[in-house]
């Protein structure tokens, strides 16, 4: 028997049980028989192998993070792997019931669609970029989906195998930089700086954002100068919007913060209940409109003074905005900044030579020229005097002779590469100078003056002293490291201390007791009072060192998620004793789940709930712990009906060793509310109280939700 490889696999052996001869008949007979036979076993190996192949492409697939999919000959998906039901956040379902139109991108489907149909009718290799929802966080991410067909010996498709890798990243850099280039380009394209940024907003969509409009601070009002959308109708939303409801600069939050901050506000995202939280009804109809969902708003400033604001929007559906995407939209607002600079010294420059040089030879600012070549041509009195040379051997190329022999390199590469592009010059070098006898830092920076035609026709430029500035960077650093040591060394002398002060007082309270128990009934009331009194105060004073132990090693450590339900109870653990002794009942619903540091938040807890307990009234003890959830927060309040505080009190008990009570009726080391006070701070929140004597206290405070 021959395979279809020609391969022998076996023979078969027919005879005859009497004395018979084959003839040519029997022959054609028997090879037919073996043929057949062949193609069966063939059959069946291939079978077996195809089973194998399947099963290992299987685990393979399962084993890897990418997403794998198969489609069969007609094109419909009949599997994806387990990275893909992760992807959607759904178990195992049959892919020919996968909604496409609730995960694919709606903009994507069409072409998706067209390009599947050209692969499935050529028989030809499916590649495309497109984005899919995850729905962990409801946003979508771009893809490169891949697909090749299995050709049958007949030039027929058998099967489809595919995947979808994850590029998100590289295309989100690739927008990026795309944008970075287009502004950069835009920005020192015209010295007309209402024209620029009015351009800034039209590429910033949708390269970064759906929505992006730019206000300007006119006769003390915000102007809207620009805004850029792709769809005209939200366009047309928007400018009622603001007719209606314009920007006050006196307000308290949004686009008139952050003029009057000159601070970034960053909303990473919108939460329904922020905007259900609208008292105006048309103004919420107007944000539901508008489907603003992650929101950053970067200041515009000249000299350090806010004079408008870029609003950057993504609604929902689109990605969140992050930290990067922060840190972009300053750079852009920084280099808007700089264009509106460019165009006010535009402005200035239309001015003759002769009011250019009185101005800058009446400052005290070291200013100087250079043309279209980069030679210097006039530098102003300031650096005449700071160099100390005449004037004849600094302009031309000499400058470059006070210029730090480690900085010249590059100072010289920045200003070649300006020279060549056009583009604005900046450089961070050190200068000697002269009248001290030693080099200083300096920021050198430089404008162009281009014609219409692009073509620079001179440089301005300064230099501004930044010596003092970098000292005292310098020095603020060295005592912050001089600072965290000396904090250590504080608080492991705190900690050796503690243990060693303790030794002795072991020794004092084991001594003393030991004289009461062998002398009992020798010694008389007063001096077994006096061992008493010594035993009692050793007590309270290891408690004391215990306590300011304790508070010593309050520090910030790794913020991990915490369970409070978790904390309660293991605080209910700790104190089971004195809840049981005072019938204590302590009433809470289920609590969050929030960033902390664990044994600090138990600590917290326990010393708030002691004291409730500690300082109750005649009534059991009852305390309620309650939180509410704000943007940046948590809130909790923890309530008993205890004998309440003097609102004079209120500042006085969180500071260390304060104490409102004798110790005889009291217990206590007057550290407890101190170390609270500490744990919330390194927390970033704050405690505060509410009381009223003979009715119990209200202790409130806050944990910030950015740990």
């Amino acid at each position: 028997m021959i395979s279809r490889s020609a391969e022998v696999i076996g023979v078969l052996i027919f005879g005859h049980s009497e004395i018979a001869a084959f003839n040519q008949k029997d022959e054609s007979i028997v090879s037919g028989i073996a043929l057949q036979a062949s193609v069966a076993i063939d059959n069946a190996r291939l079978y077996q192998k195809a089973k194998h192949d399947e099963l290992r492409f299987r685990s393979f697939t399962e084993a890897i993070p990418q997403i794998v999919w198969t489609a069969d000959s007609e094109g419909y998906i009949d599997y994806f792997n387990p990275a893909w039901y992760e992807y959607i956040n759904k178990d195992f379902i049959d892919p020919k019931n996968i909604d496409s139109q609730e995960i694919i991108y709606k903009d994507d489907i069409e072409h998706i669609l067209d390009k599947w149909k050209t692969a499935l009718k050529d028989n030809k290799k499916f590649e495309l970029k497109c984005r899919f929802k995850k729905n962990i966080d409801q946003t979508y991410y771009w893809h490169l989906c891949r697909g090749l067909p299995l050709i049958s010996e007949d030039n027929k498709v058998i099967k489809w195998f595919g995947t979808c890798t994850d590029i998100d990243e590289q295309i989100r850099s690739e927008q990026t930089q795309k944008f970075l280039a287009e502004a950069g380009s835009l920005l020192i394209s015209s010295l007309d700086y209402e024209t620029t940024l009015q351009n800034i907003s039209k590429i910033a969509v949708p390269h970064f954002a759906d929505w992006c409009a730019v206000d300007i601070i006119k006769n003390n009002q915000l102007v809207r100068l620009a805004v850029a959308h792709q769809d005209p109708d939200k366009i047309v939303i928007a400018k009622e919007f603001v007719e209606k409801y314009p920007v006050k600069l006196e307000d308290q939050n949004g686009a008139a913060n952050v003029i009057r901050t000159g601070h970034t506000e960053y909303i990473k995202e919108i939460p329904e209940e922020m905007i259900e939280g609208i008292e105006n009804l048309e103004v919420r109809e107007y944000i539901k409109k508008l489907s603003i969902n992650s929101y950053i708003c970067v200041p515009l400033k000249m000299n350090d003074v806010s004079v408008g604001i870029i609003t950057f929007v993504n609604e929902k559906n689109n990605r969140l905005y992050t930290e990067k995407d922060v840190q972009l939209a300053e750079d852009i607002a920084r280099r808007a900044s700089l264009a509106i600079d460019n165009a006010y010294l535009y402005h200035k420059t239309k001015e003759t030579e002769e009011n250019f040089r009185f101005l800058a030879e009446s400052v005290p600012q070291q200013i100087w020229t250079a043309d279209p070549n980069g030679s210097l041509n006039y530098v102003n009195p300031k650096i005449v005097d700071f160099c100390n040379l005449p004037y004849e051997q600094i302009i031309g190329q000499g400058w470059q002779n006070i210029v730090h022999p480690n900085d010249i390199a590059v100072t010289n590469q920045l200003w070649t590469r300006s020279i060549a592009t056009g583009e604005n010059y900046e450089v961070e070098f050190r200068l000697f100078d002269a009248t001290e006898n030693m080099y200083k830092w300096y920021i050198g920076r430089a404008l162009p003056l281009k014609n219409r035609n692009g073509e620079v026709l001179k440089w301005f430029g300064t230099n501004t002293d930044v010596h003092q500035l970098k000292e005292v960077k310098e020095k603020l650093a060295q005592k912050s490291l001089e600072l965290e040591s000396s904090n250590q060394e504080l608080q492991n002398f705190a900690y050796i201390a503690s243990h060693d002060l303790q030794e002795p007082l072991r020794t004092m309270s084991s001594y003393a007791s030991l004289i009461g128990r062998r002398n009992k009934d020798k010694l008389d009331e007063t001096t077994v009072e006096f061992l008493n009194i010594i035993i009692n105060a050793s007590k309270r004073m290891k408690s004391l060192i215990e306590d300011l132990l304790e508070y010593s090693q309050v520090g910030k450590q790794d913020f991990r998620d915490v369970n409070l339900n978790e904390v309660i109870k293991s605080v209910v653990f700790n104190l089971k004793a004195t809840i049981n002794e005072n019938n204590a009942v302590i009433n809470h619903n289920d609590l969050p789940l929030i960033k902390a540091i664990p044994s600090q938040v138990v600590q917290l807890f326990q010393n708030l709930i002691s004291n409730s307990i500690k300082y109750r009234s005649k009534q059991d003890p009852v305390i309620n712990i309650e939180f509410s959830e704000k943007a940046k927060e948590w809130e909790f309040v923890i309530s008993d009906n205890g004998l309440g505080i003097e609102d004079k009190y209120y500042e006085k008990i969180f500071i260390i060793f304060q104490r409102l009570h004798e110790k005889g009726k009291y217990p206590g080391t007057g550290i407890g509310l101190a170390t609270c006070k500490k744990i919330i701070e390194i927390h970033q929140g704050n405690i505060w109280l509410e009381s009223e004597q003979e009715k119990g206290s209200k202790f409130f405070f806050t944990v910030s939700k950015d740990l």
